[in-house]
């Protein structure tokens, strides 16, 4: 028995990361929701926790620089990008 994701779940997924790829800043509230959505599907993806860890970090350290502001545009680190890009 496997528990995998929905083609539509899948799809919805794709198109967050390339958002989050093709966008130079991004706020803190889309971050934060499109790790809710990474960490959602981790019960279907493999390996997923592996890879959403310094895309948090980054969030959380956003989150302080901007004093909870989550409106504030960021750029993502390289470090981010690559889990991204995974």
């Amino acid at each position: 028995m496997t528990v995998t994701l929905t083609d539509t779940k899948k799809k919805q997924i794709l198109h967050l990361c390339t958002h989050v790829l093709r966008g130079d800043l991004l706020s803190l509230q889309f971050i934060a929701s499109f790790i809710g959505k990474l960490i959602a599907a981790l019960p279907g993806v493999e390996f997923g926790r592996l890879h959403y860890r310094n895309l948090e970090r980054y969030k959380v350290k956003g989150i302080v620089l901007n004093y909870g502001e989550f409106t504030a545009l960021i750029s993502l680190s390289p470090s981010a990008i690559q889990e991204v890009e995974w």
